[in-house]
């Protein structure tokens, strides 16, 4: 064989190192989405079952306003165990933007095919939330955490695709009744109708109002909540 042709056959393919550069980038940009830790977050602390990464101090305020969260959703009738596990508070930066990945306009969002929660700017010691909006910026962390985690118990009754196929008002409107907190208050949404005015929580508002209205007249049956039309 003669020298010619080991170089040919030793030869990379064209394109191939820019293939793994491609791969090798789009592992960094998306391997924090399901396991945010990649980003380095100077604090973890681990309660029970949950483990908290944070970009701040997790100070004993937040194990109290973790017990208030799960206090609220043992009242759902669809309680059960199996919610998302990991919390990531940020300070509503970079490493949000990040992980937020196009909807860097929430309170805080989860991951379906993961057990991540991530939250937008966190104070632990106030106990809120922001998402920078002008009206309707701000919640409490406890409420945060316990709409959030509804979704998870959300899918775990009914299944990844049904879930998935419910309207949004429905399922945004009970994650917000089993929160016992909407971020537009009476008096914003009277404001937002009267100026004739759109906002993007205003079908979280109404969908909490609509469901706890079915849920009083089916008796509370969750299940007959959603499978109403």
């Amino acid at each position: 064989m003669s020298p010619s042709d080991t170089n040919t056959n030793s030869a990379k393919p064209k394109g191939y190192w820019g293939k793994r550069l491609a791969l090798m980038l789009a592992f960094i940009a998306f391997a924090p989405l399901l396991a945010p830790q990649f980003l380095l977050f100077p604090y973890a602390k681990r309660f029970g079952d949950t483990i908290v990464y944070s970009e701040s101090e997790i100070t004993p305020a937040f194990a109290k306003a973790l017990a208030q969260s799960d206090k609220l959703l043992r009242a759902s009738a669809i309680y059960g165990d199996d919610y998302d596990h990991v919390i990531v508070l940020t300070n509503g930066g970079w490493r949000w933007k990040w992980l937020a990945f196009g909807a860097s306009g929430a309170f805080a969002l989860n991951r379906p095919l993961t057990t991540n929660m991530v939250f937008n700017r966190t104070d632990i010691a106030a106990g809120k939330i922001y998402n920078g909006k002008a009206m309707g910026g701000e919640r409490s962390l406890v409420s945060v955490i316990a709409h959030e985690r509804t979704h998870a118990l959300i899918r775990q009754h009914f299944g990844f695709i049904q879930s998935a196929l419910f309207p949004g008002w429905k399922v945004e409107g009970y994650a917000d009744y089993i929160a016992q907190e909407s971020s537009l208050s009476a008096d914003d949404v009277t404001k937002l109708k009267a100026s004739g005015q759109d906002h993007p929580a205003l079908i979280y508002y109404q969908g909490r109002q609509d469901v706890a209205r079915l849920l009083a007249k089916n008796g509370g049956s969750v299940d007959k909540l959603f499978a109403s039309g």
